[in-house]
């Protein structure tokens, strides 16, 4: 009885528990944000043909700002960075790929605040664009998610 109860209560739950995306969106027919576990792991990530799903900005991606030509996105470090860095990184990207062309490749980042609000002005942004909150709780994060 008690291994019966392990194998379809148990494992079911725990396997449910541990490996479920927490956040899963669909920014277009390429590029998503998801966070896999914790909403701290949230990542800017692209679908590939060959390979399935490829991380490009990993944790934690906390603002992002899409329009449909571009992809902007906020990075911050927490205990799920690869890296440590102090403040925050701005990365951008065409919001299509070609076929052939990696994802990696066409990737502009980090860059600082200075570095990003001049490279967006060159591509005839303003320094002020509507970023969207996609991992709101930054106080429990130990992050301050403004930048």
């Amino acid at each position: 009885m008690k291994l019966l109860f392990f194998i379809f209560i148990v494992i079911p739950f725990g396997l449910a528990w541990c490996h479920g995306f927490v956040h899963d969106q669909k920014l277009n027919e390429t590029y998503s944000l998801w966070a896999v576990d914790v909403r701290e792991d949230m990542t800017l990530g692209y679908e590939d043909e060959e390979y399935g799903g490829i991380g490009l900005v990993g944790p934690t991606v906390f603002e992002y700002f899409y329009d449909g030509e571009y992809i902007f996105v906020k990075q911050k470090h927490t205990q799920y960075s690869n890296k440590y860095f102090e403040g925050i990184r701005y990365y951008l990207t065409p919001a299509t790929i070609k076929k052939g062309e990696w994802a990696e490749k066409l990737l502009i980042g980090p860059l600082n605040k200075q570095e990003f609000e001049n490279k967006i002005k060159t591509l005839g942004y303003s320094a002020d664009v509507e970023f969207k909150v996609v991992v709101d709780d930054c106080f429990w994060l130990g992050l301050f998610c403004k930048s």
